[in-house]
């Protein structure tokens, strides 16, 4: 059986797949430029902190319009309830206090479909910080 000639020869091929996404890269066309943008600005930033805003004010006109709506709404739990003092501190804390919306924002991890890691995170360090209970 004799060899064929062209056996080790080296074959130069373009891979169309990676040119087809440079050059898309670097040609896009201005319809896929304006979708990117209107996406950023509506999913990602701007649309979130409306969302946001929104639920956050709702919250605070509804939920926890003054500092005895905390212990009664968010942190009531059967077997014991929060003290004087961690009311309070849950109200004029000037990081997480609830009387000020500015403050809503670090409670982001605790709304549905977040980071569980976050979650946890955030849970601790309120448990540390206003000495809560595990309940």
């Amino acid at each position: 059986m004799t060899k064929d000639p062209d056996f080790d020869t080296k074959i130069w091929q373009i891979n169309q797949a990676a040119q087809g996404v440079w050059f898309g890269t670097l040609n896009p066309p201005d319809w896929r430029l304006y979708l990117n943008i209107l996406f950023s600005v509506v999913a990602d930033g701007m649309g979130r902190q409306v969302l946001n805003t929104g639920a956050w004010g709702y919250m605070q006109q509804t939920i926890i319009a003054k500092p005895q709506d905390i212990g009664d709404n968010l942190f009531n739990t059967e077997t014991e309830s929060l003290t004087a003092a961690q009311i309070d501190a849950l109200w004029n804390d000037p990081d997480f206090g609830f009387k000020t919306p500015n403050n809503f924002f670090r409670y982001d991890p605790l709304v549905y479909g977040r980071d569980p890691f976050s979650y946890v995170q955030l849970a601790n360090e309120l448990k540390m910080h206003f000495g809560l209970s595990q309940n």
